[in-house]
């Protein structure tokens, strides 16, 4: 897990992550479009808004049962 990659393929795993996440777990894009308009509002980076959502969005996977393609 220590692997560092380019910050252009970081991004595109975490577009799949949210794209997976929007596919199979219920509810997830209406929740994260909240999330990220509240932390929007309230002036956080624009990471720390990516960091933050891409770990709900694996929670989200996790518990939406696609855990076995993590």
């Amino acid at each position: 897990m220590n692997q560092r990659t380019t910050s252009g393929s970081s991004l595109i795993a975490h577009q799949t992550i949210f794209a997976r996440a929007g596919r199979t777990a219920p509810g997830f894009a209406t929740t994260y479009q909240t999330f990220e308009r509240t932390l929007t509002l309230r002036q956080r980076s624009k990471s720390a808004i990516q960091n933050y959502g891409l770990s709900i969005a694996k929670v989200a996977l996790h518990f939406g049962m696609d855990h076995y393609l993590l």
